[in-house]
C-alpha cells in the first residue's frame, strides 16, 4: 500500500491530475524534440508530437479557472519546441541560444503547473518524484541525441543528487503496483552508466513509471 498521508481535507483534486498529466506532455513533447529534428517544421508539430498537442489544449478546457495564463504558457512552449526543431533543419544542428530556450521554456510552464496544484501533500510527493524522473530522462534522451552537442545540459543539473533524492522518495512513498520497482532498477542503472545508448527504452520506462506514479494517486 502506497505509504501516502491520509487526510481528507488534503484529498486529490481532478484539476491536480490534469495538471500533472499536461506536466507529463510537456516533458514527452521535449523529448521528441531533442530525439529527433523533425518533430516540429514550419508548419507546426510532426505525425509524433501532433496528438500530444492536441491533447493538451483538450485538457485545457477542464483547467479555464487561470485567466488564459496556462494558455498562454502552452503556446509559449510550443513555438519553443517549433523554433528548435526549425533551427536545427535550417542549421544541420541546432544552436545553443534554441536549445537552451527550448528547456528553460519548458521548465517555466511545469513550474506554473505545479505552482496551480493543490496543497495536498500527496500531490506534492508524486509530483516531484515524476518531475525529477523526467528531468533524468530527458536529460539522458538529450544527451543520446545530436542535440547534446548545442549546450551542457549536465552542467545545468546534478544528476547525481536527483538519482539519489529520488531513490529514496521512492522508498519513503512506494506504490502498490509492482512494475514500478524494475523499471527504476533499469533506469537508475541507466542513468549512473551515462553511455546513453537506449534513449527509446529509457523514455518509454520513464513514461510508464510517471502514469504509475500519478496513478497511485487514487490511493491516497
Amino acid at each position: 500500500m502506497a505509504n501516502l498521508i491520509s487526510v481528507k481535507s488534503w484529498a486529490v483534486t481532478g484539476s491536480d491530475i490534469s495538471l500533472i498529466d499536461l506536466m507529463i506532455d510537456s516533458y514527452e513533447l521535449k523529448m521528441f524534440a531533442w530525439a529527433d529534428q523533425h518533430a516540429y517544421s514550419k508548419d507546426g508539430p510532426g505525425i509524433d508530437a501532433r496528438p500530444q498537442e492536441v491533447r493538451m489544449y483538450q485538457s485545457l478546457l477542464h483547467l479555464d479557472e487561470y485567466e488564459g495564463k496556462l494558455e498562454a504558457s502552452l503556446e509559449e512552449l510550443s513555438q519553443s519546441l517549433q523554433n528548435f526543431s526549425v533551427n536545427w533543419q535550417e542549421q544541420k544542428k541546432p544552436t545553443s541560444h534554441f536549445a537552451k530556450e527550448l528547456e528553460s521554456t519548458q521548465q517555466a510552464f511545469k513550474a506554473f503547473l505545479r505552482s496551480k496544484m493543490s496543497n495536498s501533500p500527496n500531490v506534492s510527493i508524486r509530483a516531484e518524484q515524476i518531475d525529477k524522473l523526467l528531468t533524468l530522462s530527458s536529460i539522458y534522451v538529450f544527451m543520446a541525441s545530436d542535440a547534446s552537442t548545442s549546450f551542457s545540459i549536465t552542467e545545468k543539473y546534478n544528476t547525481e543528487v536527483l538519482i539519489s533524492s529520488l531513490d529514496s522518495s521512492l522508498s519513503e512513498y512506494p506504490v502498490r503496483d509492482s512494475n514500478l520497482l524494475p523499471k527504476w532498477r533499469f533506469l537508475k542503472s541507466a542513468f549512473l552508466r551515462e553511455d546513453y545508448v537506449a534513449p527509446l527504452l529509457v523514455k518509454r520506462h520513464a513514461l510508464s513509471m510517471a502514469l504509475i506514479l500519478e496513478r497511485s494517486l487514487d490511493d491516497a
